[in-house]
């Protein structure tokens, strides 16, 4: 199957036609692909080992922020509260 958006039975499908042999295995990456994936990995390890201390908690903070901005502040009470009764 030439198209790369498959649906589960599919994969599943073309994972059994490898396993038995009827289907040719895919290639593994190389060149500009194989290279992204993995420097990705070593720019993102390298960028962390390069900044402070204090650059590095702005950025986590800057992330908890957005993580957290649309928490409400004041929960609602939990289910069962004292004025209720429990089954």
């Amino acid at each position: 199957m030439a198209d790369s958006k498959k649906d589960f039975t599919q994969a599943a499908f073309d994972v059994f036609q490898q396993a038995i042999g009827e289907a040719e295995k895919p290639k593994p990456l190389s060149g500009r692909k194989a290279n992204s994936s993995k420097g990705g990995k070593i720019g993102g390890e390298q960028r962390a080992k390069k900044l402070t201390a204090d650059e590095r908690k702005a950025i986590a903070k800057k992330a908890a922020d957005a993580r957290w901005s649309d928490v409400e502040s004041d929960p609602p009470p939990p289910p069962h509260c004292a004025t209720e009764k429990v089954r």
